[in-house]
């Protein structure tokens, strides 16, 4: 019983607080107020905010990061943090198997600013095609009733016109069955330049590189025995590493599964993007590219 009052208590302090921010930006009345963000660790603290949640339910939290990504951005950390948070929290309550992952990169770098891009991908239930144009209008819910029930319907709503405040614009990809991708690129004053030292060395990151070492290792015999051109290996790689799992596989149906000779191929990568196993797919990539002189 205690339960079930504390978690009716916290939806009912989200439910205000989704009604007083969206009543802010309808009054055109948020106004954003930047600070000095230590990116690394901003970005630790919320990875570890959702770590205990996807344990529980029995899935992947992973974490990739441009070692480009600056030390220091200068942004509203508080609007930033609740924009990731809906994304993760979403992409986590609609995910019952397979792995969510934040994803930063760095899209374009200056002395003084960078372009960032932040990505939030899940091989969840994914969104029907008719229903993707609704999901940003305030208190609309698509997908499973039963789910429904655990959102506000204003989320999504909120972190648009945040986004759109930092002069951005959340997108989203989504195929039903086959999960969804949402993401924001923005452009921020920033200082520091990126280096190893700024990876996580959380949890998270310590789980990721174990699974890559100890469960993904690639023998030479699953290696196809004919393999694609270099570049559509290599832009293959490049989706893989972006998340962007549903391009990948348009991408082996549109211009590789028609060839004889690549089906084995094609088979080996369309069967690791349908296990949602981002990682072997990563290796086996990398692994069929020539090595690097």
């Amino acid at each position: 019983a205690a339960d079930i009052i504390q978690h009716s208590g916290e939806h009912l302090l989200t439910l205000i607080n989704d009604i007083l921010d969206i009543s802010k930006i309808e009054a055109q009345k948020l106004e954003l107020q930047p600070s000095e963000i230590e990116l690394p660790q901003f970005l630790q603290n919320i990875v570890d905010i959702f770590w205990i949640r996807t344990q529980e339910k029995g899935i992947r939290l992973t974490y990739h990061a441009d070692v480009q990504l600056p030390e220091r951005i200068h942004a509203d950390e508080k609007r930033v943090r609740q924009v990731l948070i809906n994304l993760l929290g979403n992409a986590i309550k609609f995910t019952n198997r397979g792995e969510v992952t934040l994803r930063i990169c760095t899209a374009e770098q200056a002395e003084n600013q960078a372009t960032l891009r932040f990505a939030v991908c899940d091989s969840g239930v994914g969104i029907a095609k008719a229903d993707l144009p609704k999901i940003f209008e305030p208190l609309v819910q698509v997908g499973d009733k039963k789910l429904r029930v655990e959102g506000t319907g204003l989320g999504l709503a909120i972190s648009q016109q945040l986004v759109s405040a930092m002069g951005s614009k959340l997108q989203v990809e989504s195929e039903l069955g086959s999960g969804s991708r949402f993401w924001f690129d923005v452009t921020l004053p920033a200082s520091g330049n990126g280096s190893s030292e700024n990876k996580l060395t959380s949890k998270v990151q310590a789980l990721h590189t174990s699974q890559m070492k100890d469960e993904l290792k690639i023998d030479d015999d699953e290696i196809p025995v004919v393999l694609p051109a270099t570049d559509k290996l290599e832009k293959l790689l490049e989706l893989a590493l972006m998340g962007d799992l549903l391009t990948a596989a348009q991408h082996v149906r549109g211009q590789l599964v028609s060839n004889p000779d690549l089906q084995q191929f094609a088979d080996k990568i369309l069967g690791l993007i349908e296990n949602y196993d981002e990682e072997a797919l990563i290796l086996l990539l990398q692994s069929c590219l020539p090595a690097k002189e």
